[in-house]
């Protein structure tokens, strides 16, 4: 693949048997290396991403797969790698509509420049009057300032650009500093019957 396609990386999990994913974009720099692009990301997120968001979530919660698929300019199906890993947190977790966020700020070209991820499975001792503690705050930005910086698969020697993307005209802006906000968010779900 060329460099500045664009690729997909989905965690999916749950808790309380509620689905909840968190997706992330990346851009490839650079010339291909050895190996997939798939391989090359799932790689990534299993170096740099896994134990970080392991470390932030109870017990209670599972990841379940990580699917990655390109894009941007042509559309792959995705690729799945089984994981069925949990959190590493013991305590009890705040419900599945609640989650910490970490806003992602890209460089901004008119309102395209702000993402986040959310965060599901907040320990509960990490929340004190309506606020999440400092120091799960710098856990949760240190998580999101994995994504400042390219990523290189050391086996493959890919190179990734983790970014905000439009959906509306595929413009992608990389990352230029992660935050996390103070107070947990609501995640709000949607549910499509289809034949009915």
């Amino acid at each position: 693949m060329p460099a500045d396609d664009i690729f997909e990386l989905g965690v999916d999990m749950t808790h309380a048997g509620q689905n909840v994913s968190n997706v992330h974009h990346f851009k490839q720099i650079g010339a291909d290396g050895t190996g997939t692009w798939q391989d090359a990301l799932l790689q990534i997120w299993q170096d740099n991403y896994k134990a970080l968001l392991k470390a932030l979530m109870v017990t209670a919660v599972e990841i379940i797969q990580v699917k990655v698929r390109k894009l941007f300019p042509t559309q792959t199906q995705q690729q799945a790698l089984a994981v069925a890993e949990n959190g590493t947190v013991l305590d009890t977790g705040l419900p599945p509509h609640a989650a910490a966020l970490v806003r992602q700020r890209a460089i901004p070209t008119g309102r395209k420049g702000t993402g986040g991820v959310k965060i599901v499975g907040v320990p509960t001792q990490e929340v004190e009057d309506g606020r999440i503690t400092v120091s799960y705050r710098n856990q949760l930005e240190s998580y999101g300032n994995v994504s400042e910086a390219d990523i290189t698969d050391p086996t493959s020697g890919y190179v990734m650009r983790s970014g905000v993307l439009s959906k509306v005209d595929n413009s992608f802006r990389s990352i230029v500093k992660s935050m996390a906000t103070p107070r947990i968010v609501t995640v709000h779900s949607r549910q499509i019957n289809v034949g009915d």
